[in-house]
């Protein structure tokens, strides 16, 4: 791949598209820093970048999305409310198929923060993890909701 091609706008968008440790394969490691640099001339806030240069090479490269993470208490505030709806609903819980469904969403929002190689991630509008998806009583954070509760067909 020739990153001096690329537009700043599909440098972005590149570099979110791919894991991190994608790029090493991906893109020639002289090239990285490059990608990078016209990456963050697309959008006002940089991407953070980590990236470990050994002598012969480029040995890892890390780019996390900017997020401003929300207060522990305001988290612990939205955790309180999601248990008292879920207990008041008996605990019932969504099917394999309605959770993989939710996550599949949460992946592709730019307040999803996937952990590492796990299936475990956190969303940074509301503070919540890969379990919430789970309780048939939650919802998306957001004011235009990407999806909503669940009501067992019965």
């Amino acid at each position: 791949m020739d990153v001096s091609s690329l537009s700043s706008e599909e440098a972005y968008n590149f570099l979110k598209q791919h894991q991190a440790q994608e790029l090493l394969t991906l893109v020639p490691h002289n090239q990285i820093g490059l990608l990078v640099q016209k990456a963050n001339e697309y959008k006002k806030d940089p991407l953070p970048t980590n990236i470990a240069i050994s002598k012969s090479s480029i040995s890892s490269i890390t780019i996390s999305k900017q997020q401003k993470t929300i207060p522990l208490r305001q988290q612990v505030k939205n955790f309180k409310n999601e248990m008292g709806e879920w207990a008041k609903d008996g605990y019932k819980l969504v099917p394999p198929q309605i959770f993989q469904a939710r996550i599949d969403v949460c992946r592709q929002c730019e307040f999803w923060e996937q952990l590492g190689g796990t299936v475990i991630g956190k969303c940074n509008k509301c503070g919540c993890t890969s379990a919430k998806h789970k309780i048939a009583t939650s919802r998306c954070p957001l004011p235009n909701p990407k999806w909503t509760n669940w009501k067992p067909p019965f």
